[in-house]
């Protein structure tokens, strides 16, 4: 079957990818910012204007106390941010106090994105140019900055990968019983990675994949009904497993809430906002709008400096506004930063450099968009619920985002993983049509 994939394949992708990624982000932190770029450099191979400056400073802080007390210090995320943290730990154990010895762990992680993006492009398009689809993610210089550099990023790219892959397992009908164990350690192991680093994507990752999942369900009770039984026993432990998974994470992050809220002054707006939370309780609709609309504030305010903020005056006051918003959500979240951001000079150090990389790979974007538009109305995807399945639940991973994040530079990075799954079907396709447009 085109599905089959051996360990083999999978495994020298891995090596490959995870060579390359090593070498170019040691490049880039030993020679291409120091000696090329040395205006952009702060030290350490990191880069002037990013939030890894930050992380580096929390990381070394933390350091200091571990060298002075031992492990007792230690905390996953210090200021709520665990790549310091795991930094920290990194540094603690090789006695090296320089982002160069986290790269390989970042290297590795990056290294299972393109396998499990690899592996996604098998089973919705083929095996035959499945590797077409992953060439933007592995070479883009935009992916440089997540492995390259203290990021957040890594870590949630890989997570979502691996459970939009087990949304691919579980939608291959025949199997998806037998793939059980794979759907399984692939759940457990991408919900860690997205809960290590940002606990709220967890539950962005559900809704997109129960989506897809649900879909999925529907196609077979209106076309396979002798597969029902065994669909719904798949579903059933999967609910399991994120039960479980969400209980004993709430509890943990309830625990660390709790120390901070007993270290930190609450001033009046803090106040006036858990008030509203607590009136909106008894309707999860419009608590859940109004977290989300301060959430999006939360980014607007904490990033006021940032030059590529949009939409900084949207609010949502219920859920008719949320939805409103979603089209605009989607242009964004898919094609944002827009041509006419490619020549604005940047404010950050460096956003000039960045929107001229940009600008290259959202070209790249468009005409895959276009050629993936043109491709499914052909039928040049193979596996078509898999793929409309796996292709709904990155749609609504981007529009999500895209609603809470105003600010494209950070949303850029983060939208990654279900972007790169879009633009990459795109490239597949026309990879195979051009291959049969020559026979």
């Amino acid at each position: 079957m085109v599905w089959k994939v051996t360990d083999g394949i999978a495994h020298r992708i891995w090596i490959l990818v995870f060579t390359w990624a090593l070498a170019a982000g040691a490049s880039f932190q030993l020679f291409i910012l120091p000696v090329l770029l040395p205006d952009l450099h702060a030290g350490h191979g990191l880069m002037k204007g990013g939030d890894c400056v930050g992380f580096q400073q929390i990381a070394a802080a933390l350091l200091e106390k571990m060298n002075e007390s031992g492990w007792g210090p230690w905390e996953l995320r210090p200021n709520g941010q665990a790549t310091a943290g795991i930094a920290a730990a990194v540094y603690k154990l090789t006695g090296v106090t320089n982002p160069l010895v986290v790269l390989p762990l970042n290297a590795g992680l990056f290294a299972l994105a393109a396998v499990e993006l690899y592996l996604i492009f098998v089973r919705i398009v083929s095996r035959q140019w499945a590797w077409m689809g992953i060439l933007p993610f592995v070479f883009f210089p935009s992916s440089l900055q997540v492995y390259g550099q203290l990021y957040k990023d890594v870590f949630s790219i890989a997570g979502i990968l691996l459970i939009l892959n087990a949304l691919a397992c579980h939608c291959l009908i025949d199997a998806s019983w037998k793939r059980f164990p794979q759907i399984l350690w692939r759940m457990v192991v991408g919900l860690t990675l997205i809960w290590i680093v940002r606990p709220y994507m967890v539950q962005i990752t559900l809704v997109a994949w129960w989506s897809g999942a649900l879909l999925m369900f529907c196609w077979v009770v209106i076309n396979r009904r002798n597969a029902i039984q065994q669909t719904v026993a798949t579903l059933a432990l999967v609910a399991a497993v994120h039960v479980v998974f969400i209980v004993q994470t709430a509890q943990i992050n309830n625990t660390d809430q709790t120390v901070q809220n007993a270290q930190t002054v609450q001033n009046a707006q803090t106040v006036q906002n858990a008030q509203t939370v607590e009136a909106f309780r008894g309707n999860l609709l419009r608590c859940l709008v109004f977290r989300l609309d301060q959430t999006r504030q939360n980014f607007v305010t904490d990033y006021k400096d940032a030059g590529s903020t949009i939409d900084k005056d949207v609010r949502f006051r219920s859920v008719a506004d949320v939805a409103a918003y979603s089209p605009r959500a989607m242009q964004i979240g898919f094609f944002a930063p827009f041509p006419s951001d490619w020549l604005k000079s940047g404010v950050q150090p460096g956003a000039n450099i960045m929107r001229s990389i940009v600008a290259g790979e959202m070209i790249v974007a468009y005409a895959a968009a276009a050629v993936l538009l043109i491709g499914s109305r052909k039928r040049k995807i193979e596996g078509s619920i898999v793929a409309i399945c796996v292709l709904i639940a990155s749609i609504i991973i981007v529009i999500i985002l895209s609603t809470v994040v105003p600010n494209v530079g950070t949303l850029y990075r983060m939208r990654l993983a279900p972007w790169h799954v879009v633009l990459g079907t795109g490239l597949c396709v026309a990879a195979r049509m051009l291959a049969e447009s020559k026979r």
